[in-house]
């Protein structure tokens, strides 16, 4: 799934629920999004399984792992998160991470 320039407001509610996919984010603002009960405010990427093709920018690029498969996991840029609250993961909560898997964004009283 990919986001671009997006603005997600939401009460009480989580605003992306990712399962076993891809999931990229850029330029997009949540704003008061979860509440105390659940897991990940405003993004909930959830992998049982680590591979699916990754994007960043403009420029679509795979990482591949031993066996040629294709690594998936949560990438966030120029985002920011305002008020995002979650019983854990204030802004996100994310099953995968990878080097620069968030790059310049901003967390703005985000709780967990």
């Amino acid at each position: 799934m990919d986001l671009v320039r997006c603005t997600i407001a939401t009460k009480n509610a989580r605003s992306i629920y990712s399962k076993d996919g891809r999931l990229w984010t850029r330029s997009c603002t949540f704003t008061a999004c979860g509440n105390a009960n659940l897991i990940g405010g405003a993004i909930c990427q959830s992998t049982s399984n680590q591979y699916i093709e990754a994007r960043k920018d403009n420029d679509t690029y795979k990482e591949l792992d031993n066996n040629d498969r294709m690594i998936k996991y949560l990438f966030v840029d120029n985002c920011r998160f305002d008020d995002c609250m979650a019983r854990l993961g204030g802004g996100i909560r994310a099953t995968v991470l990878r080097n620069n898997s968030i790059r310049d964004s901003v967390f703005n009283n985000c709780q967990s």
